[in-house]
């Protein structure tokens, strides 16, 4: 089994963000990740993306990540999809 690291993760302040979609959040939370990571999204091999509620609003039950961080370059690697609530 190869080598398995975590160097990093983003988050953003709890709280609410009314004027915020869910891809703003994200694209927050991914400048937040590489700016504290030692290796660049060039090297990121898989993403977990932990979320709740926000597939029930928006009719995008299993593929939450996907489409959060799609626009933001991670669509060709494996995005786990964790619900949070």
């Amino acid at each position: 089994m190869p080598d398995v690291y975590v160097v990093a993760v983003g988050m953003i302040p709890f709280g609410k963000y009314p004027d915020r979609g869910i891809k703003d959040l994200t694209a927050m939370v991914v400048e937040n990740l590489l700016g504290h990571s030692p290796v660049g999204q060039d090297a990121i091999e898989a993403v977990w993306m932990g979320n709740a509620g926000w597939g029930m609003s928006a009719g995008q039950h299993c593929i939450r990540g996907q489409v959060a961080l799609g626009p933001l370059g991670f669509g060709e690697i494996p995005i786990m999809n964790v619900e949070n609530a």
